[in-house]
């Protein structure tokens, strides 16, 4: 019995705890709920002035719908922001607005106008927060929250702002270069006196940025100093003072990588900003170009990186990348003046690694066919040159240049024995019909910039020039007729100083796009006899389109006083109208030419060029140059009617680390052109370089 009773007991025990434990039961997910409260969406960045270090509105909620003062949403988080409440939630998935208030400004329309809200929309929580991201949009508050109070019929939304304090004062913290105090205060003198706005500081930080980038300065920024003065933080100061600091661009350092050969001194030297010294694009666009045209390099760049010393200064990196600037070449060849030619020549534009330039060429030619015609091999031996350059462009201070020649040539010389039947292989011309000229000499050059510093366009220089020439026919005999000095050995001797004024604003000294090139030069002669030499030319160039250069150029020269009769203007090298034969076909005591060339790649390193000469040389009557070997001196002969002569052709040029190959054919006769009669009516010239 009494087993049967506490057992009874035992189930009354368990019908009283039953109801309180399925009353916990049903109760458990409701607490698991409160304490968990439902993800929320993930916040979209925040509308800050991140530029400027502008502070952010915080975010706070209430989740019960029935609280009168719960905020609703406000803006997403930001990290620069001060510390913000928990994301907000919300239970129900949408709210009806019955009444919008603005509380905190006096733009209430902008704000009413910047919201998508409207009275008696259904929203959620998320929209408001694009509402209040929008109003942070207008740049006037420091934060903008939101709350909602029940209403009838739904809920009366308040949004809430902090204005941004009165822009009171604008303090510039650092001394400026560019622009004074007084024209940087000027910018913001409109803003004074007005609430600050986010957006229009923004505006006028850019403005001055881009005043800067007018004026060169690429590398200028503004820095707006921002207040911690309050939790929330801002861009004024409480009182209303916005500070600034300026960082102009102040130059640290300036290096030089990717140089093996040369040594960095060479790259620095040709650039003229200077440590210590704002960056300047423009400046900084001139030096590299110079840097360029020392023919050095294949490419370069500029890379500035933020200073050792200070992050707010430049450290500037100038990335070269090198070509080879140094040709050994051993050739033969053959034409109709000199006969089968071989060259030997040893160039260096870099002289170990310090932008000198050395040349050594050889050159022998002979005319085999003379020889089986009874001529020995002396007077078979036709070009005979041997020639030593250099040149230094900064031998001393303030880049003065200095050249050096010796040289020794033996070059004939046919006074227009060509004719309009000539062909590529013409082998008739006797030994009767022209003119070895023998030279031996040295000169001496100087030169520097002039009417400004060291990167004026304009260079004059002055050379000095002693030389012993001697003429003699083909055979060896000395011809003393050509000779004014009228020795025996028909050698005369001549001793001149010379000058020259240069002006020069290519883009690309090699391959110009754009600029002019100028050059005028005299060199009075004295010795046996006294002349005055006067040459000159002019160029320039324009880019038509990207891949398209037109470039024109003109050119010509004068003898004034009694020059020997063998030194004249001779059609061949710059000197000659393409299409016309060389080697003294041409020639005259005057010449001038014009020409125009369309420039435009074909493929890499190839391109094309189509061209158009026209001019003449002018002979003086009583040449006895010409007289002596029995030639027309008028030298207008196969003139076809016209007052000057002209060539027109196409040509290619092939890229080379020594400047392009040049080869150019010329037609001079339309009438005579056909395929079997191309160099009856044209002709052939190579050469090195553009033409101008």
């Amino acid at each position: 019995m009494k087993d049967s009773y506490q057992r009874l007991r035992s189930m009354k025990d368990f019908r009283c705890f039953l109801p309180v434990f399925l009353t916990l039961i049903l109760a458990m997910p409701a607490v698991q709920a409160q304490e968990s409260p439902p993800p929320s969406p993930s916040p979209s960045p925040s509308p800050a002035l991140s530029e400027v270090g502008g502070p952010t509105p915080t975010e706070t909620a209430q989740p019960t719908p029935n609280s009168p003062s719960g905020v609703e949403a406000s803006p997403a988080p930001d990290a620069s922001a001060s510390p913000a409440a928990e994301e907000p939630v919300v239970q129900a998935d949408t709210m009806k607005i019955v009444e919008i208030d603005v509380v905190g400004t006096a733009y209430k329309d902008a704000v009413l106008l910047s919201m998508f809200t409207k009275p008696g929309d259904d929203v959620s929580a998320e929209q408001i927060r694009n509402d209040l991201r929008r109003i942070y949009g207008l740049g006037y508050f420091l934060d903008v929250t939101a709350t909602r109070e029940p209403a009838e019929g739904g809920f009366k939304l308040v949004v809430k702002v902090v204005e941004n304090p009165v822009l009171r004062e604008v303090r510039i913290l650092n001394e400026t270069q560019v622009f004074t105090r007084e024209q940087l205060l000027d910018v913001f003198k409109e803003q004074v006196g007005k609430t600050a706005n986010f957006n229009d500081i923004r505006d006028l930080k850019e403005k001055l940025e881009e005043a800067y980038r007018q004026r060169g300065y690429a590398l200028a920024s503004l820095r707006i100093m921002q207040s911690q003065a309050e939790e929330n933080g801002g861009l004024l100061s409480p009182e209303g003072v916005l500070e600034l600091q300026l960082n102009e661009g102040l130059i640290e350092d300036i290096r030089v990588s990717g140089n093996v050969e040369t040594k960095d001194y060479v790259v620095l030297r040709e650039i003229t900003l200077k440590p210590g010294e704002l960056f300047d694009s423009n400046q900084m666009q001139g030096d590299l170009r110079r840097v360029f045209n020392t023919n050095f390099f294949e490419s370069m760049n500029l890379l500035p990186k933020p200073g050792e010393k200070d992050p707010n200064h430049w450290i500037l990196v100038v990335e070269v990348k090198e070509k080879p600037t140094g040709a050994v070449n051993l050739g033969a060849g053959y034409n109709n003046r000199d006969g089968l030619i071989g060259t030997f020549s040893i160039n260096k534009d870099n002289l170990m690694g310090e932008g000198r330039r050395l040349g050594v060429d050889l050159q022998f030619g002979v005319n085999l066919f003379s020889i089986f015609t009874g001529a020995n091999f002396s007077q078979a031996q036709r070009t005979l040159l041997g020639r030593i350059d250099f040149y230094d462009p900064w031998m001393f201070e303030g880049r003065t240049s200095f050249g050096a020649s010796i040289f020794s040539e033996r070059v004939p010389l046919f006074f227009g024995t060509g004719n309009s039947q000539q062909s590529l292989l013409n082998l008739s011309l006797g030994l009767g019909n022209g003119i070895i000229q023998r030279r031996v000499g040295t000169s001496l050059s100087f030169g520097r910039p002039l009417f400004g510093d060291l990167t004026s366009p304009w260079r004059g220089s002055l050379s000095v020039r002693a030389e012993q020439v001697g003429v003699t026919d083909l055979l060896g005999e000395p011809k003393r007729e050509l000779s004014v000095s009228n020795r025996f050995s028909a050698t005369d001797v001549f001793f001149s100083v010379g000058g020259s004024l240069s002006y020069d604003t290519r883009d690309i000294i090699v391959d110009p796009k754009s600029g002019w090139y100028g050059l005028f030069s005299f060199e009075p002669v004295w010795g046996d006899t006294a002349y005055l030499k006067l040459a000159g030319n002019l160029s320039t160039y324009f880019a038509i389109t990207d891949w398209l250069t037109l470039a024109v150029g003109v050119r010509g020269g004068t003898f004034l006083g009694q020059n020997p009769p063998y030194e004249l203007f001779y059609s061949n090298g710059f000197n000659v109208i393409r299409g016309w034969p060389e080697n003294g076909f041409l020639y005259g005591k005057h010449f001038g030419i014009g020409s125009v060339e369309l420039r435009f790649p074909i493929f890499s390193p190839v391109s094309g060029v189509l061209f158009t000469d026209i001019g003449e040389f002018l002979v003086d009557p009583n040449n006895q140059a010409a007289t002596s070997l029995g030639l027309n001196p008028t030298n207008t002969a196969q003139n076809q009617g016209l007052p000057f002569k002209y060539g027109v052709g196409l040509g290619i040029r092939l890229n080379t680390p020594m400047g392009p190959l040049r080869l150019d054919y010329g037609v001079r006769d339309f009438s005579r052109i056909n395929f079997g009669t191309l160099f009856d009516a044209g002709q052939l010239h190579f050469s090195i370089g553009q033409k101008f």
